[in-house]
């Protein structure tokens, strides 16, 4: 996937979750490098503003989430938009709940699946449900 068809499967991602969540409908994509001492499965992460302070949503996704199938790409695209519709977010049980959201607005379950190195990874594909109890949760 390129970047361009990235950031199109963004917005269009966006548009969904906005009409239930209007507050995402400002989340800005990023594509930027993996820190070091992200693990392997680490493909993106969402950041909020503080509260009070002004500023967009952020969704970045790490350049390698590019080499994925279209399912895990979608999966996470749709997992971070989740975190951003998150009213609670910061909260015990976060993960999940971000997963819940995105089925919730788009009727497909967020599952997590193998790919590459890694072994859990969201995807609308096939996989575990609901989210590996030995991830961060």
């Amino acid at each position: 996937m390129t970047p361009a068809e990235l950031a199109r499967l963004f917005r269009a991602e966006r548009r969904r979750f906005a009409r239930h969540f209007p507050a995402v409908g400002r989340a800005q994509l990023y594509i930027g490098r993996r820190p070091r001492g992200e693990g392997a499965r680490a493909f993106g992460v969402a950041r909020l503003p503080h509260r009070g302070q002004p500023g967009a949503p952020r969704v970045t996704l790490y350049r390698e989430a590019l080499r994925l199938p279209l399912p895990f790409v979608l999966g996470l695209v749709r997992h971070e938009l989740g975190h951003v519709a998150d009213a609670r977010v910061g909260r015990k049980g976060g993960e999940q709940r971000a997963d819940d959201i995105a089925h919730a607005v788009t009727g497909e379950r967020i599952r997590y699946a193998a790919v590459g190195r890694a072994r859990a990874v969201q995807t609308v594909g096939r996989g575990r449900w609901p989210r590996p109890c030995y991830l961060h949760q």
